[in-house]
């Protein structure tokens, strides 16, 4: 199995108040059909520090102050080598005429060249905080997290266009 990977990422910062981050990675692995072999994944977030900002500085109880929202896509390759491609294996021996018997090589799964990335994509909103400078801290985040084209092996295979009753596809 092979992988391979590239990544571009960037940061944007304006006196120390805004912050924007954008990042795109490039997948690819041979454990995925012909068709879809490399998949790209992006990522952005922005914060703004408004603890920075001029009008924050009578604010005395509130040493730290920081919105943050950010949204990112991974993506999962966790299936075994060769799930895409027909591989050939062993069948069941037969017995010959002078009786013996003869082992058979054939097909052992289905092929399936649209296989693909599993992609999980996220969405983030956050605040950070601190008060009385800063010796308590805290953060509260809500997500919410969705997953697309779910790897699944043993699905069932219509048959007969295809040799075997399963194969791994992506569903969902």
């Amino acid at each position: 199995t092979q992988s391979r990977s590239s990544a571009a990422s960037d940061v944007y910062k304006r006196q120390n108040k805004y912050i924007l981050q954008a990042s795109l990675r490039r997948e690819g692995s041979s454990k995925f059909g012909k068709n879809n072999k490399w998949g790209n994944f992006p990522s952005v977030s922005a914060a703004w520090n408004v603890s920075n900002e001029s009008f924050m500085e009578s604010v005395t109880a509130l040493s730290n102050l920081k919105l943050r929202i950010g949204y990112g896509e991974t993506g999962n390759s966790g299936i075994g080598p060769y799930q895409s491609l027909a591989t050939l294996g062993t069948g069941n021996p037969y017995l010959t005429d002078d009786g013996t018997w003869q082992q058979t090589y054939g097909p052992n799964k289905n092929p399936n060249p649209n296989l693909k990335w599993e992609t999980k994509k996220e969405w983030n909103i956050g605040i950070d905080f601190g008060v009385v400078g800063n010796r308590i801290k805290g953060a509260i985040d809500l997500y919410k997290r969705e997953a697309d084209d779910l790897l699944l092996q043993n699905v069932l295979a219509p048959q007969p266009s295809n040799i075997h009753g399963s194969y791994t596809t992506n569903i969902g």
